[in-house]
């Protein structure tokens, strides 16, 4: 975490008991349970926060049959728009520009084949500068998933929140969309 996202940390962890951290972070992350939370240069305001933990996922992936479908992002996509009115009389002002790149690998067992995949997809606000892109590489049994949202703009007047409304939409698709796996 750097910048602005450290400084929000900072202000809502700092203070917190271990317990209590790891109970923050399960609340926010979905069905997860977290063990072993480590947060380093929490204290030295001039480096990026790096946080590490494990997890157990309840509810990452659904079995029917031969077939497995997969969230593939785990807890870390957007699955709820933030933009829920229909229209909108007042500007939307964020708190600050947003730069969020994720990235999850998986190594899949020998006895499991990737039947399909999500595909590759960029898209963008044209006149702002508002991207998201999601890449998935396979490489053998190695299955590498990224995304990358950056709304560099903290302004969206009321005209402009009907397409910043369907960017949302059109984000969490991607985000939702499932690999499937098949067993041998």
């Amino acid at each position: 975490l750097d910048g602005f996202y450290a400084k929000t940390y900072r202000e809502d962890f700092t203070d917190l008991s271990s317990d209590e951290r790891i109970k923050k972070l399960e609340q926010s992350n979905g069905k997860i349970n977290i063990s072993d939370l480590d947060v380093q240069n929490e204290k030295e305001i001039e480096k990026n926060i790096k946080k590490s933990f494990k997890f157990e996922l309840l509810d990452g992936a659904e079995e029917i049959g031969n077939n497995i479908y997969l969230n593939p992002l785990l807890f870390l996509a957007i699955t709820s728009n933030p933009f829920k009115s229909e229209d909108r009389q007042f500007p939307v002002i964020l708190k600050y520009p947003t730069s969020v790149i994720n990235t999850v690998n998986y190594m899949l067992p020998s006895n499991v084949k990737v039947e399909s995949l999500p595909a590759n997809q960029a898209f963008s606000i044209n006149y702002k500068d508002v991207l998201f892109k999601y890449m998935v590489v396979q490489n053998g049994n190695f299955l590498r998933i990224s995304t990358e949202l950056k709304l560099n703009t903290i302004l969206y007047l009321p005209e402009e929140y009907e397409v910043l409304k369907e960017f949302y939409n059109q984000m969490i698709l991607k985000n939702t969309e499932k690999i499937v796996l098949i067993k041998t």
